[in-house]
Formats: structure tokens, C-alpha cells, sequence
């Protein structure tokens, strides 16, 4: 006959190898697993951003995105009137305002290499930075210094690629497409 104490062990090793062996051929269930859903577009998530703030910032080929709306039509300007305005993104929104110094008397023209500045003598000019933001395919400028706000109805192309116009909701301003006049830009 057996040791009650190897009996003892005996039937205890025996008692662990079956449960084992039973945990070992329990499968488990994929359905207990959470299902992960893919992340949504972080552009389309955060506040203040979209689609049209990631076209600004990807520019042209490395080079700022620019945006120009010059006054071209029979008028005469008064000393301080804004003839034209340049909008350009160099990391930060930055609104180029040309003034005329004297009063002015322009003329229309139908050249489409047209420069307004080439009209004056002397002009004033005024650069002011903001801040940019993006609600419902509206861009929005605001000064940090001073709070002004500026809202752009932007139209963007059928591939949803590129910006072919802004607009300022206030002015009614058409601001299109214009190479960048800034200084050489590091990133």
C-alpha cells in the first residue's frame, strides 16, 4: 500500500493537471472583445479646425498660400482709402492693407496683369496678424491684440483640394488666388 502523504500528493498533482488541461481547451470568445472603431479624421474633430485651416497650412509645394483683392474700377480715392489688400499665410494669418497717401482718381482697367499700386505715387501700407480659426467653411481672422474679427466665405475647388476664393462676409470683398510677397519662409 501507498503513504497516505504520497496519496495525498498524488491525487493533488492529478486534480491540478486536469484543470489545466481543461483551461488549456477553452477557447475564447471574440465576441467578448471590444470592437475598436477606427479614429475619425482629427481635422474634421477639432474645434477650430477643418479642412480648409490643413489647405492653408500645406500651402503651395512649401510656399504660403495668398489671397488678393485690388480695387479696379472709375473712382476717386480719398487720402486713407484702402485700395488694396492682401491676405497670406506664413504660419499665421497676415492682412497687407494698401492705403492711398492723396487723393486719387483710378481708372478702370482690363489688363489681367493689373496692379492697383502701379496707379500711385505714394501709398501707405498696414500689416496686421490674427489668429485663424474654422466654423461651417467660414475662415475666421482674429486680431489677437485688438479682437477684430474677420469671417471668409471660402469656396474650395470640386476635389475639395484647394481654396479658389475667399470672401469677406462684412465687404463683400473677392479675395482670389495671387503669388505670395512675403520673405522666404523656414519650417
Amino acid at each position: 500500500m501507498m503513504p497516505k502523504n504520497l496519496m495525498k500528493s498524488l491525487s493533488v498533482a492529478v486534480f491540478v493537471c486536469i484543470t489545466l488541461m481543461a483551461a488549456a481547451q477553452t477557447k475564447k470568445s471574440k465576441s467578448s472583445q471590444p470592437k475598436i472603431k477606427p479614429p475619425t479624421a482629427i481635422t474634421e474633430t477639432l474645434s477650430g479646425r477643418g479642412p480648409i485651416i490643413t489647405i492653408i497650412e500645406r500651402g503651395d509645394e512649401g510656399i504660403p498660400l495668398a489671397f488678393l483683392w485690388q480695387l479696379n474700377a472709375d473712382t476717386v480715392l480719398k487720402k486713407g482709402d484702402v485700395f488694396r489688400e492682401m491676405i497670406s499665410f506664413p504660419g499665421t494669418a497676415v492682412l497687407n492693407r494698401f492705403m492711398a497717401d492723396d487723393t486719387t482718381a483710378l481708372k478702370r482697367s482690363t489688363d489681367k496683369e493689373y496692379k492697383v499700386t502701379s496707379r500711385f505715387v505714394s501709398f501707405s501700407g498696414e500689416n496686421t496678424s490674427f489668429s485663424m480659426t474654422e466654423d461651417k467653411g467660414m475662415l475666421i481672422l482674429e486680431s489677437p491684440e485688438t479682437h477684430l474679427k474677420k469671417q471668409f466665405k471660402v469656396v474650395l475647388d470640386k476635389a475639395r483640394k484647394n481654396i479658389v476664393k475667399l470672401q469677406d462676409v462684412e465687404t463683400g470683398h473677392i479675395y482670389l488666388p495671387a503669388p505670395f510677397e512675403g520673405g522666404s519662409v523656414s519650417g
